[in-house]
Formats: C-alpha cells, sequence, structure tokens
C-alpha cells in the first residue's frame, strides 16, 4: 500500500491510498461516505475485499474529512475529489472504477456521467 496526494482541479489536496496487485484486473475507486474517513472499518473491508480478488484500489479521505484539506460542500465539489482518484486509478490501468455507500454516490454519479 502506497500513500498518496491528490490535487483536485479546484484545487483542494487530498490524502490516498493505493494498493496495487500483480497484474490487475482492473482499478476501483471506493470512496467513503458522509461521516467516514479511508480508515474506516467498512472502507477497509471494501479495499481488503477487492484487493483479494485482483483489483488496484484508491481510496481516499473526501475533502474537509480526516487527513485532507478543505470543507465539505454535501456534494457540490465532491465530484472533484472522485475524478482526482478516478484520474489516479486510470493513470493505473486502463480501466477504474468508483464505487460508495453513502452521500458521495451522488459525486460519483456524474463523474460516471461526465
Amino acid at each position: 500500500m502506497s500513500r498518496l496526494s491528490l490535487r483536485t482541479a479546484d484545487g483542494v489536496a487530498l490524502a490516498g491510498r493505493i494498493r496495487a496487485v500483480d497484474n490487475p484486473r482492473a482499478a476501483v475507486v471506493v470512496v467513503h461516505g458522509f461521516t467516514a474517513t479511508q480508515d474506516h472499518p467498512e472502507v477497509l473491508a471494501v479495499a481488503d475485499a477487492l484487493v483479494a480478488h485482483g483489483f488496484d484500489v484508491v481510496t481516499y479521505d473526501g475533502r474537509g474529512h480526516g487527513s485532507s484539506e478543505g470543507i465539505c460542500t454535501l456534494g457540490h465539489h465532491e465530484r472533484a475529489d472522485v475524478a482526482a482518484a478516478v484520474a489516479v486509478a486510470r493513470g493505473e490501468r486502463d480501466e477504474g472504477h468508483a464505487c460508495s455507500n453513502d452521500g458521495d454516490g451522488v459525486a460519483n454519479a456524474h463523474v460516471a456521467a461526465v
């Protein structure tokens, strides 16, 4: 596992990590929920399961959460956070995906549509 420093399009620095495997099937971005961080037990469990199934995994603390800069905007600017993480995932593999189990799903849907 390697620590990352992600920079969003609007200039916010985000703390992140990448878990890389040999010969990955794809790369996946796991987005934490509204009151969590990338160290939340559920985020760690999902990331570990994906790694065990052959995926590279990118996690990060969204703006205003954990070790990241900025303030939470309740989904308005969080799409830039997801986009920065997806860019890292795409840099590692040809294919990247984002998944969430909480409010950042709105940001994920926007990024997926762009």
